[in-house]
């Protein structure tokens, strides 16, 4: 497993749980994406639930310029944020770079600023990681020793950071995106398992 598991909504009405009610990301938000890391972005998919409560995969960019989901356009922090760092964590945290001090070869994180000073938004944040992670596939596979033989499929399964009150004093808080791996989830029951989660959230609404 290379994602931690989402996080219950017992503990996100938890007051000392350090989870999604205090996250200074948007974890609702990216909960609803089905985003695979290696296909392009027109695989993406954000998932709609209707008034009688189907569920609905829609994609995230169309095929055609310009046109997208209108999740692309909300923030990716809340309070805002207009730079953040961001890393692949299965490969940031490699113990390869320690074993071998070779902490200097690892890669640096991502920088992402908001466009012309603005907030940072989905649409942005995932156009930018998506580009980056694709460049990481092969330390990804090492990191996760993964079967050369094999054809596993990764899917974003979440990004941890600094919670809103640690991260005020941190001028570009950093944030480690999780995966889901496809060899070791049942990828069926976990989308089933979202659809479960999404559907509560929006009822508690």
């Amino acid at each position: 497993m290379t994602s931690p598991r989402p996080v219950t909504y017992k503990e996100k009405d938890d007051p000392s749980s350090p989870v999604q009610r205090t996250s200074l990301f948007a974890d609702s938000l990216f909960l609803r994406l089905k985003w695979p890391l290696f296909q392009p972005l027109t695989h993406i998919r954000v998932l709609d639930i209707d008034a009688e409560g189907e569920p609905h995969w829609t994609p995230l960019f169309s095929r055609a310029p310009g046109l997208q989901h209108t999740i692309a356009l909300e923030p990716v922090t809340d309070p805002l944020r207009t730079r953040i760092a961001v890393v692949l964590d299965p490969v940031d945290t490699w113990e390869y770079w320690e074993d071998a001090d070779a902490s200097d070869k690892k890669p640096a994180p991502l920088i992402l600023e908001g466009r012309g000073g603005g907030t940072i938004t989905l649409g942005q944040f995932v156009t930018e990681v998506h580009a980056y992670v694709a460049g990481l596939r092969g330390l990804l596979q090492e990191a996760l020793a993964a079967d050369p033989n094999g054809d596993p499929k990764y899917y974003f399964a979440g990004c941890l950071g600094p919670p809103r009150t640690e991260s005020r004093d941190q001028e570009v808080p950093t944030f480690g995106v999780f995966l889901v791996d496809s060899e070791m989830e049942d990828m069926d029951e976990w989308w089933e398992k979202v659809v479960g989660w999404v559907r509560y959230e929006q009822n508690s609404n």
